[in-house]
Formats: structure tokens, sequence, C-alpha cells
């Protein structure tokens, strides 16, 4: 499972003091394998207040998008399907705001004759 955040320039600061670049920004959590939402219920990313917006439910897909000025760390909890049988994940995503993103991986493991019926339908 793969989590990170794209991001780009909006908008160039006026070079006064103070002023800042801002960035648009795509937080994703996604699976190149496998439709994601077959095991994931639900994430809620839990927003800073310059977004005030504050905790945020995500369904399929799971994606946001945003526009700030500066790099943030992100907590959020990744709800799995029942049938998983896995307990909340929730972890910190550092929210890195330039020309690129960042993202990282964790695995999930999941029985494989729950995981064929589940995705495969078999």
């Amino acid at each position: 499972v793969k989590i990170g955040n794209l991001s780009s320039l909006a908008s160039r600061g006026s070079g006064l003091p103070g002023s800042k670049n801002r960035y648009e920004w795509t937080f994703f959590l996604k699976c190149d394998e496998y439709d994601i939402s077959k095991i994931v219920q639900k994430v809620r990313l839990e927003l800073p207040k310059e977004y005030q917006l504050g905790k945020v439910e995500l369904q399929s897909p799971f994606v946001f998008t945003g526009i700030g000025s500066s790099a943030f760390v992100l907590p959020l909890r990744v709800y799995w399907k029942p049938w998983v049988n896995l307990p909340i994940f929730s972890l910190k995503h550092q929210m890195k705001l330039d020309d690129f993103g960042v993202q990282g991986f964790f695995i999930v493991k999941v029985p494989r004759k729950d995981l064929n019926l589940n995705l495969y339908g078999r």
C-alpha cells in the first residue's frame, strides 16, 4: 500500500517579508496491484488548523487536495474492511510541499484465501 503526496507550485510569494510560495498538494493512499477500496473502508485525515477543516473522512478514491505554503505532519487513520480483520492503522505522514512531493509504503498481511476470495472473487 502506498501513501504519499504530490505537490506543485500554485503561486509565487510577492518577495515581501512574510510572503511565501503556495503549493497545491494532493494526498493519496493507493495500491498498484489491486483496487485499494477492496481492503480499505475509509481514511480519516487530521488537517492542521490553517486548513480550517479539522478531520476529513475519505471514501474511495482515497485522495484529498489542498493548497498550503509550508510542509506539515498529517496524522491519519486507515480503517480496514471488516473481512481484513485488522485494527485501525494510525500513522503520521510528512507532507512535503515542493515541486514533487513524497511517498512511502507499508505492507498489509492478509490470509491468502481471504485475499483471493475478496479481491478477485474466486
